[in-house]
């Protein structure tokens, strides 16, 4: 509990059983802290400059807290998630992209087609069915203990 003494001015946190007993003796008042609001996040459209191949490409921008978070994918692939309420959000960002800036990177999208990234492997129902079969394989193997196991190399002792 925060408090201040009524005798010096001090402000300081105190046990909470401390704290009623010095403001029911008249000694302290407590102190309400109001919560600061959560910060508002900044979206944008926006270039970026990718510096591992120095391509610039058109991005959906969230800032928060001094963070940032991009998307450059295709606008139709971008609320590609849904949550328990059946509410569809962006899975770079964790949430909806709101619809005024969904409408800017769409419009920038078909305008601007040397700002696209270059389309990234997508996982197809046959690769997943493969990589389903491969986990299966592994999950037996360590359901029936005959997963192969190889120690690791002795060390020399020092």
């Amino acid at each position: 509990m925060l408090v201040r003494f009524k005798a010096t001015g001090e402000e300081c946190h105190v046990e909470n059983a401390a704290g009623r007993a010095y403001i029911a003796q008249g000694l302290a008042e407590k102190l309400i802290i109001e919560p600061t609001p959560p910060p508002a996040p900044e979206w944008s459209v926006t270039e970026f400059l990718n510096p591992q191949n120095h391509e610039t490409w058109l991005v959906i921008q969230l800032k928060i807290l001094g963070q940032f978070r991009q998307y450059c994918g295709h606008p139709d692939k971008i609320h590609n998630r849904q949550d328990h309420t059946g509410r569809l959000y962006c899975s770079s960002f964790g949430c909806p992209v709101p619809d005024e800036i969904l409408c800017e990177y769409q419009r920038r999208w078909k305008e601007s087609p040397a700002l696209r990234a270059p389309e990234l492997h997508q996982a197809t129902d046959e690769t997943n069915k493969r990589a389903a079969k491969e986990k299966k394989k592994f999950d037996d193997a360590v359901a029936s203990g005959r997963v192969p196991y190889n120690p690791p190399p002795k060390l020399p002792a020092l």
